[in-house]
């Protein structure tokens, strides 16, 4: 996937779509890479392949990916440091994911 932020937006909003769509706290994201430190690290398959092995550039990508769905007005950053998405946009989320993600 590399280092690309709009890879890692899509990536993010297939990510968001499992969860409420109210108030999904950033801080989830970063503390789901800190935990997987150290162990059989099925998180970079999960997230975003290519960032880095440290937690800087982790965070980064996420910030990046954040802000470029907040510049389409996908999702709305919270002033908790949450993100927020429409309900429509979260239904559409859902509905474009392919059958098999839909599996969790």
């Amino acid at each position: 996937m590399g280092d690309d932020p709009s890879q890692h937006a899509l990536t993010l909003l297939r990510l968001l779509c499992f969860y409420h769509h109210e108030q999904v706290p950033v801080q989830m994201f970063y503390r789901a890479w800190q935990n997987s430190q150290g162990q059989v690290n099925q998180l970079e398959s999960l997230l975003w392949l290519g960032t880095g092995s440290e937690f800087p550039d982790f965070r980064r990508a996420v910030q990046a990916a954040i802000a470029l769905l907040v510049s389409f007005s996908l999702v709305t950053l919270d002033t908790d440091a949450s993100v927020s998405i429409h309900p429509l946009v979260h239904e559409w989320c859902r509905e474009r994911l392919a059958p098999n993600e839909g599996e969790a």
